[in-house]
């Protein structure tokens, strides 16, 4: 009796069941990890970023008063603006020169007495403008401007002022118009001077009602594969409820020394 020869149908359509079967699960196998590695990268881009914007703002605005903090303009949720302000002690390496009146403020001088203690001299600025049209760049960059604060047209001839400042807004009959002041800043500072220090940023913001401690908050978004069930994290879906991209959301607390 012969023996036959080669594979049936049945067994060819078994053996490519069997194939397909196994290539599928290697596929899903392979996407998870896919989406897992992509998740830890975006998370970990996403905490890099954060923590790169709160040291920055944090390592400045220590050398700031909370009383000069200006937000450039609150918006109506209480907790994002487009800019945040404020002078410092130490001066900064940028090249951009600023008055104090440009800046929504004005200067206090003190003719230089042996015994009198003078307050303290203010001499640069820092800004950190959220561009969320993209209008230096691309959008939503976060960028961190310094100004030189020039007190020459405050200074009176032939007498030593030490200067320090005092906001506008504060003073009767001189509104603050935060828009104008930052249209201003923005334009003398031009994409010279602008330094970028974080990319998808979706808001930045502060809470300035426990002075002399101000709260900060930043949002920055990391794509659509991440952990968004930890708490520090949420989605963003748009009209038709389908998710758009996840955020990161962090807040801390700053206490200015002077």
């Amino acid at each position: 009796m012969l023996k036959r020869k080669g594979y049936s149908l049945l067994e060819i359509f078994v053996a490519l069941a069997s194939a397909s079967l196994i290539l599928g699960l290697m596929g899903m196998i392979f996407t998870h990890h896919a989406k897992a590695r992509t998740g830890i990268e975006n998370s970990s881009k996403a905490m890099q970023d954060s923590l790169v914007i709160s040291e920055r703002i944090t390592g400045r605005m220590r050398y700031t008063s909370p009383s000069l903090v200006t937000l450039y303009p609150e918006h109506n949720d209480g907790k994002s603006c487009d800019a945040i302000g404020f002078p410092m002690l130490i001066s900064g390496k940028g090249y951009v020169k600023a008055y104090p009146s440009e800046i929504g403020m004005i200067s206090l001088s003190y003719e230089c007495l042996e015994n009198i203690k003078l307050p303290k001299t203010w001499q640069s600025y820092s800004l950190y403008y959220h561009d969320k049209e993209g209008k230096y760049g691309d959008r939503l960059n976060l960028y961190e401007i310094t100004y030189q604060i020039d007190y020459s047209k405050d200074l009176k001839n032939g007498v030593n002022h030490v200067t320090a400042l005092q906001k506008q807004s504060e003073l009767k009959d001189q509104p603050s118009d935060s828009s104008g002041r930052l249209s201003n800043l923005l334009g003398k500072a031009g994409r010279i001077s602008m330094k970028k220090i974080a990319g998808n940023v979706v808001s930045i913001g502060a809470d300035m009602n426990n002075l002399p401690s101000i709260r900060l908050y930043v949002s920055v978004r990391y794509g659509i594969e991440g952990s968004s069930g930890t708490s520090d994290r949420r989605g963003i879906t748009d009209e038709n409820g389908k998710k758009v991209y996840e955020v990161s959301d962090m807040n801390w607390t700053v206490l200015p020394l002077n």
